[in-house]
């Protein structure tokens, strides 16, 4: 992989905990047996709901979660998911957030922004 490739795909994980759209990701689930997790126990059955956007704020893993930072280990971002909830668009996001990065970025320097209204 290219250095300036190598960058890229460090800024886009580094970048993607930090987004707003992370902050509505979560899912529910139960536990599967007894078990002690983060110091409280859950009886098996228990419902579980899990914020992936406060997992990757969290400051025993990330020190400083809020700021941005290209030296982290991508493998830590739990954005989209991991293990067997992983989202299986991960790739796509990840391909689409770079090719929109490298596109404004090498906007022409005169480029000039407007505001679109919706409707």
């Amino acid at each position: 992989m290219p250095v300036g490739q190598a960058v890229w795909v460090l800024g886009i994980e580094s970048f993607l905990p930090l987004s707003a759209a992370s902050q509505i990701i979560d899912s529910v689930t139960r536990a599967m047996r007894f078990r002690t997790l983060g110091g409280r126990t859950l009886a098996k059955g228990s419902r579980i709901a899990l914020n992936w956007a406060s997992a990757n704020r969290d400051e025993a893993v990330f020190g400083d979660p809020d700021e941005f930072r290209l030296d982290r280990d991508p493998a830590l971002n739990l954005l989209y998911g991991a293990g067997i909830p992983v989202c299986t668009g991960a790739p796509l996001a990840r391909l689409e957030l770079r090719i929109v990065m490298e596109e404004l970025l090498g906007a022409p320097a005169g480029l000039h922004w407007r505001r679109i209204r919706y409707q």
